[in-house]
């Protein structure tokens, strides 16, 4: 199951935490309020599908991950956890894909 996770570690730092079956596999960028925050999760639902989002990214450790991106500005907007290869990088953006467009929106 998919769920988007609104998470706040201190006044003024809340992330979106994108999980599948209870693991996290995404964090966004740090905003400063929970309207930033329901503004990305609105733009993950509705452009999730779109490849241009997202940047394939081989660390200088050898692992790989995976950003979102905004396409026009080249913006960050958040990154998913490491792996050890290429091909799980690749499944993982496919499941972003399909499942964070009806993925359920919960408080930490």
């Amino acid at each position: 199951m998919a769920v988007f996770v609104l998470h706040t570690s201190k006044p003024k730092d809340y992330r979106i935490l994108f999980k599948l079956n209870d693991e996290i596999e995404f964090s966004s960028k740090s905003f400063s309020s929970r309207v930033e925050c329901f503004q990305m999760i609105r733009l993950m639902r509705s452009k999730c599908h779109k490849d241009l989002f997202y940047n394939l990214k081989k660390l200088s450790c050898g692992s790989w991950c995976f950003e979102f991106v905004e396409p026009n500005s080249n913006d960050i907007l958040g990154r998913s956890k490491t792996y050890e290869d290429k091909m799980t990088v690749l499944k993982k953006i496919s499941l972003m894909k399909v499942s964070a467009n009806k993925a359920k929106l919960k408080s930490s």
